[in-house]
């Protein structure tokens, strides 16, 4: 349904809901979180076989607001949140994504939209990324967003991928940006006013489809592997 929910926890420490497997949010109208838990672990080792939250609307994820220790079923192409065609996932300062695994802690679809505004993505293990696109997916980065130390497996031999951004996916700079988001693959980058075009001038780099761009605020961007 086409409602605008706001969904506030109070307390502290914050609210912690343990979501059941099976459960699938659809969101289709406008739904905001804020002051609570979305937590994947049920005491069992059981993988979720579709998206914790499914977003043909509008999805909010504000301070004190987490989505935490969900497991997906890698075969399926699940992921905590999958933004569809005309969809759009905001997440604002202060909320964080963290443990998830299997699927993406943000998949955007051809025709979706992830602003990036603040909080932290990490401690996701996915070969993908922790945050995948598809050919027509839009990335707005900008304030406190943080995605770093996300892997792609659980082994000692592990790489780290936080974004991955499939050609031609734009990631612009959508204001000053005062925290890292390690980028995988490359890409273009709308310049903007704030950032020049992400490039790479290390040889060794440019040769692997792997490296990390590190965007960071001011005229020339940092670029560099980890």
């Amino acid at each position: 349904a086409g409602w605008a929910i706001d969904w506030h926890g109070e307390g502290v420490p914050v609210p912690r809901i343990t979501v059941p497997t099976a459960t699938r949010f659809v969101i289709r109208g406008e739904l905001t979180l804020k002051g609570v838990a979305f937590d994947g672990y049920d005491g069992t080792t059981a993988t979720r076989s579709d998206h914790l939250f499914d977003v043909f609307g509008t999805m909010t994820l504000r301070e004190d607001a987490e989505l935490l220790r969900f497991k997906l079923n890698t075969s399926k192409g699940k992921h905590t949140v999958y933004i569809e065609n005309g969809g759009r996932f905001v997440q604002m300062d202060g909320s964080m994504i963290r443990q998830c695994e299997g699927g993406c802690a943000v998949y955007i679809a051809n025709g979706g939209t992830f602003d990036f505004e603040g909080g932290t993505i990490c401690d996701c293990i996915n070969g993908n990324g922790a945050v995948n696109t598809v050919d027509g997916a839009t990335v707005n980065v900008s304030g406190s967003a943080k995605a770093v130390d996300n892997f792609t497996a659980s082994s000692a031999t592990r790489a780290k991928k936080n974004v991955n951004l499939a050609k031609p996916t734009i990631l612009h700079l959508a204001g000053e940006l005062t925290k890292t988001i390690g980028i995988t693959r490359g890409t273009t980058a709308n310049a903007g006013t704030k950032f020049g075009v992400a490039d790479v001038t290390d040889a060794a780099a440019k040769a692997s489809a792997a490296y990390c761009v590190h965007l960071k605020s001011g005229p020339t961007p940092t670029v560099r592997c980890t």
